[in-house]
């Protein structure tokens, strides 16, 4: 069957009610730009934007017999004016559609429509089908999914660098990458085996808390920026190294886009450790020179806004109640279960 008629407007990223904060100032932007077209993964996957599955030309010629939405409401290619009646004649009669209603807010829990979309996706892979995985833009949500069955059907690694699935489909699709907390649940569902119900049971007893693992994740990145920033003071090679940088651009930018305008209660101690990074990442360009030093000096400037925004909602009358500083992530513990065993035969 077809997709359901369109339910909601797109609010598009200059709304106020939308996920994201979008950076306008091209200095202070590290993640790569929206792409038009829909990118070729791998044999038989494609991924790509609403814009790409609303045109049932492009569906056709490329033999789509899947689509999956991930978006607040379905999609229904049918709908357009500019559409002839044999082309939505043929959509409804050789399409399958999976509708899955997610926001693209790092706080929100995916895993149900991981394994979903997951299952809808390898069923049409296996049955030799095309199949394409969209979202708003073809950036964060879809990305995700795509991410999460090349995990499943070839066994790759979300986190190793040798097999690392995020820099294969960035490799295919220049500007994907999935909001922070759906990065740090890929990297759950990798510690867990990529066995779903594991996932469930640790979410069910309370073992994940995503905004505290969003704190945590943050901590480590302060860390390793501070820990970097140390290291110039005895390699001044590393002032030129841009690179790494770059990765750390990356996580703020990401930071200020989706997590810009949600209180997710961060301890006030961290913040001010931001600040203070921000601080200190703006001032290295009066000991140093470089590339890596001006990078660095971007990174701040949007480590700076964030943290603007983030301290304004910490400090308002509906700011939420503060997550737990000595929280443990669930990334850094033991959490038992089936995958936890059979890590413990192996050692």
């Amino acid at each position: 069957m077809a997709a359901a008629v369109q339910q909601a407007p797109y609010l598009g990223p200059s709304s106020s009610t939308n996920e994201w904060i979008e950076t306008q100032a091209e200095d202070e932007r590290f993640l790569p730009t929206f792409q038009d077209d829909a990118s070729l993964i791998t044999e038989g996957l494609w991924l790509g934007s609403e814009a790409n599955v609303r045109d049932l030309a492009w569906v056709k010629v490329e033999k789509i017999q899947r689509i999956v939405t991930i978006m607040p409401y379905e999609v229904d290619p049918t709908d357009g004016g500019n559409v002839s009646e044999s082309l939505k004649d043929w959509f409804r009669g050789n399409v399958q559609v999976l509708f899955l209603d997610a926001r693209d807010t790092p706080t929100q829990l995916v895993f149900e429509h991981l394994r979903r979309g997951v299952d809808f996706v390898l069923q049409g892979l296996k049955k030799g089908e095309n199949v394409i995985v969209h979202c708003g833009r073809g950036i964060s949500r879809s990305a995700t999914v795509v991410i999460a069955a090349l995990m499943v059907k070839d066994g790759l690694s979300y986190r190793d660098a040798r097999v690392y699935v995020f820099s294969l489909v960035a490799a295919k699709r220049a500007c994907i990458y999935p909001n922070v907390g759906f990065q740090l649940q890929l990297c759950l569902f990798e510690k867990l085996g990529k066995d779903f119900d594991e996932v469930d049971a640790v979410v069910a007893k309370g073992a994940f808390h995503v905004e505290s693992e969003l704190a945590v994740s943050i901590r480590k990145t302060l860390d390793n920026a501070e820990e970097r920033m140390d290291s110039m003071f005895d390699d001044d090679s590393l002032c030129e190294e841009a690179a790494r940088w770059e990765d750390f651009g990356y996580f703020i930018q990401n930071c200020r886009e989706y997590l810009g305008h949600v209180d997710i209660g961060l301890p006030l101690a961290l913040l001010d450790r931001a600040d203070d990074c921000a601080r200190k990442l703006g001032n290295l360009d009066k000991v140093f020179e470089g590339a890596g030093v001006a990078t660095a000096g971007r990174v701040g400037r949007v480590l700076g806004a964030w943290h603007g925004l983030q301290s304004a909602m910490a400090a308002a009358e509906t700011a939420v109640p503060r997550t737990d500083a000595s929280y443990v992530s669930a990334l850094d513990r033991d959490l038992g279960g089936a995958s936890s065993a059979k890590r413990r035969k192996t050692k």
